[in-house]
């Protein structure tokens, strides 16, 4: 039976990927705040989330990954305007007013 030693979560490339997302996660509302100041408020969000996608898609198809087959293209699309608008589209809206 192995034991877990506590002291060992927070070593290496752990304690790398921690510090990567507080930094990351962290300035999102100063880019928000700085964005905000030339681009309209939805459109800052929208713009923001199809950079996001396209690096992401991007990345997905480097790996190997496969295109969205056209069944799932509806469902990525709710989900995608649900995010946007009730997700960052309200926290950027938040921001601003």
């Amino acid at each position: 039976m192995t034991t877990f030693d506590g002291r060992s979560l927070f070593r290496g490339k752990t304690l790398a990927a921690l510090l990567a997302v507080y930094l990351v996660w962290g300035s999102t509302y100063l880019a928000i705040r700085l964005a905000i100041e030339s681009l309209p408020t939805f459109s800052m969000a929208g713009v923001r989330y199809l950079i996001a996608g396209a690096l992401l898609y991007g990345w997905g198809r480097l790996r190997g990954g496969k295109r969205p087959e056209a069944k799932t293209l509806l469902p990525i699309a709710v989900i995608g305007a649900l995010l946007l608008v009730g997700g960052n589209g309200l926290v950027v809206w938040a921001e601003h007013h």
